[in-house]
């Protein structure tokens, strides 16, 4: 669904994807199709899918890759994720595929209390992906205030305006 229009997207791609892909499905049904639906593995050719399909807890990653096949050449995902996908030992070669085919642009951990009034506090970042670009450095930062609290009182530390400024520095240097 695009802006509450129903579109067909078998065949779209997009200039710009932004994603948050859902936290804590479980069903893999109907993905089979995508190299991401698979755990990817180490070879003597690189980084490519295995023929074990991925895990539930995977599937944030293979939304990843569902919306990187939306992406035009060049385009851009920025996607939020479970930090799990930036971090954890398990996703090395989900990362290592990531920077082999694309550029990460950036990675931004945000606090786990960013999502808490909503019921959640899973740890979540901000990629920013550059379909099929060239690797280059990669803009990191950790926020660790977001302006407000975990009952949503304001607070008046705030590091995203910093990071946003940082972040455009950065893109503008390369």
């Amino acid at each position: 669904m695009i802006l509450g229009a129903e579109v067909s997207l078998s065949e779209e791609r997009f200039d710009l994807v932004i994603s948050n892909p859902p936290f804590g499905k479980s069903s893999t049904s109907g993905v089979s199709n995508s190299p991401y639906a698979f755990k990817l593995i180490e070879s003597e050719n690189g980084i490519e899918p295995s023929q074990r399909l991925v895990s539930k807890q995977c599937l944030s990653a293979l939304f990843l890759g569902l919306i990187l096949d939306k992406a035009k050449d060049n385009g851009t995902v920025t996607a939020l994720l479970p930090s799990s996908i930036t971090s954890n030992a398990s996703f090395k070669s989900l990362r290592q595929h990531l920077m082999q085919e694309n550029y990460v642009q950036a990675s931004i951990s945000l606090p786990s209390h960013t999502f808490y009034h909503t019921g959640t506090s899973v740890s979540t970042s901000v990629l920013s992906i550059e379909k099929s670009g060239q690797q280059d450095d990669v803009f990191m930062a950790v926020i660790e205030s977001i302006g407000w609290d975990t009952r949503g009182r304001q607070v008046q530390k705030n590091d995203i305006p910093l990071v946003l400024e940082a972040f455009r520095e950065f893109s503008i240097s390369r």
